[in-house]
C-alpha cells in the first residue's frame, strides 16, 4: 500500500538472484487480484506456469510450498474454487525471449476478447529477447515507458541486481544496492516511475554463522524512485515464514 501505481507508470523490482524477488511479486500478484480486483498478465519467463500457481496456492492457503503437491490432492475441491479465483484475474504466460511488442500483441489479444488488462508483470528484463548489448537494452528500455503508455497498463518490470556490487564495502559494511547497481544499462532505471530494490542481509559475508542463521528469512525493501510515497517511509525489513510462505513486515524487538 506505500506506492501507489497507476495505469501508464513503470516500475522496476530489482533483487540479486536468490533474494525471493519471485515470492515478493507472488505477493503482489494476489494483493492486485485478489484485495484489488485488478486483471493481471503474467508473463513469467524463468518459472513454468505450475510452479507459479503452487507459489501463490502456498500462500493463498499458507503452507509450505513443498507441500501443495500434498495439499492438492488432500483437497481438491478447495484448489479448484483457489485457482478458479486467481483465473478469473491473472493470466500466465510461461514462453522464453519475448519482446515487449510481442507482449503488447498478448494484452490486445485479451482486450479483443474483452478482458482488460490493468497490470503487465514481467520476470524478468534480462530474459527478453535482444537484450545483450547496451545498445539493446538502452532501446529496450526506453521502450518500456512507450508499452505502459500506448497500451494503458502498469508495467512492472523484475531486473537482476549487478552480482559484482553484492559485496562488502570498503568500511566492512555490507552494499545496500542503489539504482546504479541495475544489471545492465541505466536506462531501465531511468525509465521507470517507481524503483523497489530487495536484497537478503544474510548474504553479508562479514556476520558470523550465528548472526547468518538469525537473518536467514530476513529480506530488505527499500524505495530508491517514487514519483509519491504514500506514508513516507521508504525502507522495510520484511521476513519470510517458510511454515506460511508469506512475506510479511518485521520490526525486531528491542
Amino acid at each position: 500500500e506505500t506506492m501507489q501505481f497507476s495505469r501508464k507508470q513503470v516500475v522496476v523490482l530489482g533483487a540479486y538472484s536468490f533474494s525471493g524477488k519471485t515470492s515478493m511479486l507472488a505477493e503482489w500478484i494476489l494483493w492486485w487480484c485478489i484485495q484489488c480486483n485488478k486483471k493481471v498478465l503474467f508473463f513469467s519467463m524463468e518459472m513454468p506456469t505450475e510452479d507459479i500457481i503452487k507459489v501463490l496456492i502456498s500462500k493463498v492457503v499458507q503452507i509450505p510450498q513443498h507441500t501443495v503437491p500434498t495439499y492438492i490432492r488432500q483437497h481438491p475441491e478447495t484448489y479448484q474454487l483457489i485457482l478458479d479465483k486467481l483465473q478469473k484475474n491473472l493470466f500466465i504466460v510461461d514462453k522464453n525471449s519475448l519482446t515487449l511488442d510481442e507482449m503488447a500483441d498478448y494484452v490486445k489479444l485479451l482486450k479483443s476478447r474483452d478482458i482488460m488488462i490493468d497490470i503487465v508483470a514481467v520476470d524478468y528484463f534480462q530474459y527478453l529477447r535482444n537484450v545483450n548489448t547496451i545498445e539493446q537494452q538502452d532501446a529496450t528500455a526506453r521502450q518500456m515507458k512507450a508499452f505502459a503508455k500506448e497500451i494503458d497498463v502498469t508495467l512492472v518490470m523484475l531486473s537482476q541486481l549487478r552480482k559484482s556490487s553484492q559485496s562488502s564495502e570498503a568500511n566492512g559494511r555490507f552494499h545496500e544496492p542503489t539504482q546504479a547497481d541495475l544489471m545492465g544499462s541505466g536506462a531501465i532505471g531511468n525509465s521507470a516511475d517507481f524503483i523497489a530494490l530487495i536484497w537478503r542481509p544474510a548474504l553479508n559475508g562479514n556476520l558470523s554463522p550465528i548472526e547468518k542463521e538469525e537473518k536467514k528469512y530476513i529480506t530488505m525493501f527499500k524505495i530508491t524512485k517514487a514519483r509519491e510515497v504514500r506514508n513516507g517511509n521508504t525502507v522495510f525489513q520484511l521476513k519470510y515464514d517458510p511454515e506460511t510462505s508469506r512475506l510479511s513486515e518485521y520490526v525486531e524487538e528491542l
